[in-house]
């Protein structure tokens, strides 16, 4: 008998926090489950640190050469004998009531459901961790809907923690997405929202997402770059799927709201900085024609305007202005804790 759902937990070069991992998946209020573990071609001892967990008959593990996060859970996906699938990173943990809370909502629907979603604990930079998810103002979604509101940012677009319907990911032809590395949760989330999923939420608040500090968008390199293929690998395939000035604008949107996430932090070079607007340059030069890009702009702050600017105007330049107006915000940061100190 199959189970009724496969977590697949994927791993590279994660010793250290592989055995969190695994132990509370195997720590389930939920027995009816597979694990399987995909090594992405660890050169460290994630792979052995794995096989100590072996020996439970609901372990399988899987190991491969390096392809990637999305390559991995393709590797899960096809040796997934479950109703359901729940993708973990290795490097995360759950909580021990997790699956039977998702397991829960799928079975209060008398109708079948293709992904069943549940808030989760993002980690703050300072070790602590806050509820994340945006999925507390929803029930459920039907149609495009589920698509709409990962474009929007209204809900998180992580694959985490989710249940999907096994034969609703591969129907959704997952198995020939692109092997991207980033933003591969968002390209995953909105491709499946195209397929007009019924969609549920929960209240429940079950996943523990740890902060990578190696994480390209911490590092700031050269991979930031790939950004520009996977939005466009998104763009392409919404345009394959559905033709709306609504979701041309939403992905605007996306590309906008990209770059300036990595255009605006000082830990990124000016270098790469340089680089990524000559990616979306095009890509955002009308965004003042979409209403979500204008909402975000009226969001931005005037200093990170000047910055947007800049670039776009004067990038090499930038070498000189971008010190100045990073001491410039520094200078402002502290007039604004001295003045409440002084007001108190």
């Amino acid at each position: 008998m199959s189970p009724r759902i496969s977590v697949i937990v994927i791993g590279y070069n994660i010793e250290q926090y592989i055995s969190q991992c695994l132990e509370s998946v195997l720590a389930q209020d939920y027995n009816n489950f597979e694990l399987i573990f995909v090594d992405d071609g660890s050169r460290d001892n994630t792979l052995q640190a794995a096989q100590k967990f072996s020996g439970d008959s609901r372990v399988k593990i899987i190991h491969k050469e390096n392809g990637g996060c999305v390559s991995a859970r393709k590797a899960g996906v096809r040796g997934a004998q479950g109703e359901y699938i729940c993708f973990v990173d290795g490097d995360d943990w759950l909580n021990p009531d997790m699956l039977s809370n998702l397991v829960s909502e799928l079975d209060s629907h008398s109708e079948r459901v293709d992904i069943a979603a549940s808030r989760f604990f993002f980690q703050n930079s300072d070790g602590s961790f806050h509820e994340a998810g945006g999925y507390e103002k929803y029930t459920s979604c039907k149609g495009y809907e589920f698509f709409e509101l990962m474009m929007s940012d209204k809900i998180f677009h992580s694959v985490f923690p989710k249940l999907y319907r096994r034969e609703f990911v591969i129907n959704a032809g997952y198995l020939d997405y692109a092997d991207i590395s980033m933003p591969e949760d968002l390209l995953t989330n909105c491709s499946f929202g195209l397929h007009k999923p019924f969609v549920v939420f929960s209240k429940t608040v079950n996943y523990y997402y740890r902060s990578n500090n190696e994480g390209v968008s911490r590092k700031g390199d050269e991979r930031l770059l790939e950004m520009a293929k996977t939005l466009s690998h998104l763009e392409d395939y919404i345009k394959s799927q559905v033709n709306s000035q609504e979701y041309n604008d939403l992905m605007q949107y996306q590309y906008l709201k990209h770059l300036c996430m990595f255009l605006f932090p000082d830990n990124i070079s000016i270098r790469i900085k340089i680089k990524l607007f000559e990616s979306f340059r095009d890509k955002v030069k009308n965004f003042r024609n979409s209403k979500y890009c204008l909402e975000l702009w009226s969001r931005t702050r005037r200093i990170n305007k000047l910055l947007f600017t800049g670039y776009d105007k004067c990038p090499h330049l930038m070498y000189i202005f971008q010190p100045m107006i990073i001491l410039l915000r520094k200078c402002v940061t502290a007039l604004t804790l001295l003045k409440r100190f002084i007001t108190r």
